[in-house]
C-alpha cells in the first residue's frame, strides 16, 4: 500500500550574520514571530531583504523563535511602496490617514484585509507611499495695480505664479495688453483646516468604507476552474488530480442539486516546471471570468497563476502545497494544507482545554526528536495554563519510571516526543505491560496525524491504549459520510478511492463543498465572511484566517481524533 503523507516542515532560514549593530534605527517597527514563520518569511511579509532583516536582528541567521520581536527597516527611500503601521489605542482609520496625508481609500487598497471587524489596536497595516494626499485648498483673492514697467511675467513672480495662473485670473489680459494703472486679480491658495463638522463626515465616511467590505455581493452561478496536470503518464501523481477532480465533480453535483448553477472549467497543465501550457490557457476568455481558480502543483506553476489572481482578482486555492509563501503576500492566496507547526498554538491550547485535569507526561526518544517543536509548544502552553508536566526519557527503565509516576486520582496522558513507527514501536510494549500488570493506574497516549497512516497492528494497539492525536486531515472508514461517499465514488467511477493518504477523492470534494457554497452564500468577495460559515467536511478541517491584513489565507482547522477500542471519535477545531 502506497501512502503519501502531507506535513509541514519547519525551515530555518539562513542570513548573513552582522558583526557591528549600532542599536535599533528611529525610522523602525517590530515584529512579533508567529508560530510557523521564518526569517525568510517574514522578509517576504514585509518586502524586505534577509540581508537588512537580519543585520537588525543578530542570532536570525539561526533561525527565529516564535514570540520573539524583531526589528524592521523602514529606510522610507524612494524606492520602498509601503511603510508599516502598528495601529494604536483609540486610532481610526481617518485619523491614520490623516498621520501619514494618505487618502483612506489609498490605505485600504493596500490592505486588502482591512475591515471594520479587523481594524484593531495592535494590528500591523500597509500605508502606502508616494501617495501623499494633498490638503483640501481655499482661494481668495488679492489686488495689485500694475506699475510702469511691469510684465504679466514679473507680476507672477512677485506672487510665486506662473503666467498662465494670473492670466487665467484676469481673462482680459488674453484679449488686450498689461497697462499701468491696471488693478488685478492675485489668486492665494491655503489649506483648509477642517472644522469638528468636517473630521465627523470624514470619520463617517471612513467607517463606512470598512463596513461595505462586509457587504454581499452576490453570485448567481459560480465559475470555478481547475489547473493540474491530469493526463501526464510519466507523473506519477496524475491518477491523484484525476481523482481530486472526481470528487470535485461530486461535490458540484450536490450544489446543482440545491437548484444552484455553477460552471467548473477543467484545463490540463503539464508536470514539472514548465509553465508555457499553464501561461497560454490563462489567456482563454474563460480564465478571466472565474471566481476561483484551483491547482498548481510545481512552484513555478503556483507561482504564476498566483499572480494571474492577483491580477485579475480572482481568489486562489492551493491545494497541496504546504511550503510555498504566496499566502503571505498575495491576498487573493488561499492555502489548504498548512504546516502544521502554524497550527501548534491551537493545537496546544486545544490540548489544555481537553486534558486540563490530566497529569502530562512526556517521554523523549533521543534517537527521534521530530515532534521537538510540538513538544516545547504544548510545554508552554501548559506552563501558561499552570498544568504540571514530567518529562522522563525512553529506556529499559520507562515501564519502572510511568508506574511511579501515574497519578491514581487524575487522568494521565503520556506524549512521545516522536511520531515515527520506531519510538512506537518501542513504547507500545511498554505500555501494554504497564496495563497489564497495573490495571487500575488508567492512562491515555497522545500523539500525531501520522499515527493514522501506520499498519493494522500499530492501529489495533493504538485503540487498546486510548489514543488521542491531532490531525487537519482525518476519515474513519467506518463514518457514516465516508461510507456513502465511498459508495456513490464507486458507482459514479467504477473503482475504488485509492489508498493513500490523505484520499484525493475526499479531497476534491471537501474543497469543492466549501468554495461552491461560500461563494454562492457571501459573492465574489467572501473572504471578509469567513467567519460566518462552516463546513462540515468528510476527511478535511477547513477554516481560513488571514495570514496578515495585506496578505492571503491560511487554513487553520484540525481535529482531535480519539481512537477507543471499538468506536471512534472525531473533533472539529475548525467550528
Amino acid at each position: 500500500m502506497t501512502r503519501a503523507v502531507f506535513s509541514g516542515s519547519l525551515f530555518v532560514t539562513l542570513c548573513w550574520p552582522s558583526t557591528i549593530v549600532y542599536g535599533e534605527p528611529q525610522n523602525s517597527k517590530t515584529h512579533k514571530v508567529e508560530p510557523g514563520e521564518t526569517a525568510y518569511s517574514i522578509a517576504k511579509t514585509y518586502n524586505i531583504s534577509l540581508k537588512d532583516l537580519c543585520a537588525l536582528n543578530p542570532g536570525a541567521e539561526n533561525g527565529v523563535k516564535a514570540g520573539a520581536e524583531l526589528v524592521l527597516p523602514q529606510s522610507n527611500t524612494a524606492g520602498d511602496k509601503y511603510v508599516y503601521h502598528t495601529i494604536e489605542r483609540k486610532e481610526t482609520l481617518y485619523s491614520v490617514s490623516r498621520k501619514y496625508s494618505v487618502a483612506v481609500q489609498d490605505i485600504m487598497d493596500a490592505n486588502a484585509g482591512l475591515t471594520a471587524d479587523t481594524f484593531q489596536e495592535g494590528k500591523v497595516i500597509r500605508i502606502p507611499t508616494g501617495v501623499v494626499q494633498k490638503p483640501e485648498q481655499i482661494l481668495t483673492y488679492k489686488f495689485h495695480k500694475v506699475q510702469k514697467g511691469e510684465t504679466i511675467y514679473s507680476i507672477a513672480r512677485i506672487y510665486n505664479l506662473t503666467p498662465e495662473a494670473l492670466t487665467e485670473a484676469n481673462p482680459t489680459l488674453k484679449s488686450s495688453s498689461l497697462k499701468k494703472g491696471l488693478t488685478l486679480k492675485i489668486p492665494q491658495y491655503s489649506e483648509k483646516k477642517p472644522t469638528a463638522k468636517d473630521s465627523v463626515l470624514q470619520e463617517e465616511k471612513a467607517s463606512s468604507l470598512l463596513r461595505e467590505r462586509s457587504k454581499v455581493k452576490s453570485v448567481s452561478t459560480v465559475k470555478i476552474g481547475l489547473l493540474f496536470p491530469f493526463s501526464d503518464k510519466n507523473d506519477a501523481q496524475s491518477n491523484r488530480f484525476v481523482e481530486y477532480l472526481e470528487g470535485f465533480l461530486l461535490a458540484v453535483e450536490d450544489f446543482k442539486q440545491k437548484g444552484y448553477s455553477a460552471e467548473v472549467y477543467v484545463f490540463d497543465i503539464q508536470s514539472g516546471t514548465s509553465t508555457s501550457r499553464l501561461e497560454a490557457l490563462l489567456e482563454t476568455e474563460e480564465m478571466k471570468t472565474l471566481n476561483v481558480l484551483i491547482g498548481g502543483v510545481s512552484k513555478d506553476q503556483i507561482g504564476v497563476l498566483s499572480d494571474f489572481a492577483k491580477v485579475k482578482k480572482i481568489r486562489y486555492v492551493i491545494p497541496f502545497n504546504s511550503k510555498n509563501e504566496d499566502a503571505l503576500s498575495n491576498d487573493y492566496v488561499f492555502q489548504v494544507n498548512t504546516p502544521y507547526n502554524s497550527l501548534f498554538p491551537a493545537i496546544s491550547q486545544a490540548f489544555v482545554n481537553r486534558f486540563r485535569t490530566a497529569k502530562v507526561i512526556f517521554v523523549n526518544d533521543s534517537g527521534n526528536n521530530d515532534k521537538a517543536d510540538f513538544v516545547a509548544s504544548l510545554q508552554s502552553a501548559l506552563q501558561k495554563n499552570k498544568i504540571p508536566s514530567t518529562s522522563i526519557q525512553l529506556s529499559e527503565n520507562t515501564a519502572a519510571e510511568l508506574s511511579a509516576l501515574l497519578s491514581a486520582t487524575k487522568p494521565n496522558i503520556i506524549v512521545p516526543s516522536s511520531g515515527s513507527s520506531t519510538t512506537l514501536n518501542s513504547l507500545i510494549p511498554v505500555l501494554q505491560a504497564l496495563k497489564k500488570d497495573s490495571p487500575s493506574q488508567q492512562f491515555s497516549l497522545f500523539g500525531y496525524p501520522e499515527w493514522q497512516t501506520y499498519n493494522s497492528q500499530i492501529q489495533d494497539n493504538l485503540r487498546k491504549l486510548d489514543t488521542h492525536f491531532y490531525s487537519s486531515f482525518f476519515v474513519e472508514p467506518n463514518q457514516n459520510s465516508a461510507k456513502l461517499f465511498s459508495q456513490r465514488f464507486k458507482t459514479q467511477y467504477g473503482r475504488n478511492l485509492m489508498s493513500v493518504y490523505p484520499k484525493f477523492g475526499l479531497l476534491g470534494y471537501d474543497t469543492g463543498n466549501y468554495f461552491l457554497n461560500i461563494v454562492k452564500g457571501y459573492g465574489a468577495s467572501f473572504e471578509t465572511h469567513l467567519g460566518k460559515y462552516q463546513s462540515d467536511g468528510i476527511q478535511s478541517a477547513l477554516s481560513f484566517r488571514r495570514a496578515n491584513n495585506w496578505g492571503g489565507f491560511i487554513n487553520t482547522g484540525f481535529y482531535f481524533v480519539h481512537y477507543g477500542i471499538s468506536s471512534t471519535e472525531k473533533i472539529d477545531y475548525s467550528k
